[in-house]
């Protein structure tokens, strides 16, 4: 099992958060980000794909998930946690496969409550499921001024689990 926590508090990077594997291929893995009473304000984001130093994730369904690099991907925001809009895509990036690293600036702010993660297309003869070492946003956070708790405000969900409420994102 692996804590989506990985990808923001690393230690030393030692460690990749990995998705559950899906048989379904219109099923996209994704991890989500939410601060309770705060707001992103992102211009950008550092990635760093799974595959270091180790490389290898094992997953719930106990099916070796060696080839869960990042091929295509989707970048996320949403007001409600339900209803999506994209911000930034990467399609068919054979450069980024192992441990790979890239900074993605924006040309503007995005305010957001919510931001998702979500692996669009797998590698090439890959297994559906992806990989992570490091995601960090560049930007900012403020108090949301119109915070509301409901029912949608739930602890911060991956495709495997979940992530402790009021955790402190680093802004690198």
């Amino acid at each position: 099992m692996t804590k989506p926590e990985n990808t923001v508090y690393q230690d030393e990077n030692m460690y990749d958060w990995c998705s559950e594997y899906e048989d379904d291929p219109n099923t996209h893995p994704w991890i989500s980000y939410y601060l309770k009473s705060k707001r992103f304000e992102i211009t950008g984001y550092y990635l760093r794909t799974g595959g270091c130093p180790h490389g290898t994730c094992y997953v719930y369904t106990e099916k070796t998930c060696a080839n869960c690099f990042l091929f295509s991907w989707s970048l996320q925001i949403s007001e409600d946690n339900i209803n999506w809009t994209e911000i930034h895509n990467v399609s068919r990036d054979y450069e980024i496969v192992r441990c790979g690293e890239k900074i993605y600036k924006f040309d503007k702010k995005y305010s957001t409550k919510y931001i998702r993660f979500m692996q669009t297309e797998p590698f090439p003869g890959g297994l559906n499921c992806m990989a992570l070492n490091s995601l960090d946003f560049y930007g900012t956070t403020s108090p949301d001024l119109v915070f509301e708790e409901s029912d949608q405000d739930i602890d911060d969900v991956s495709i495997i689990g979940r992530m402790p409420k009021n955790r402190q994102m680093s802004n690198r």
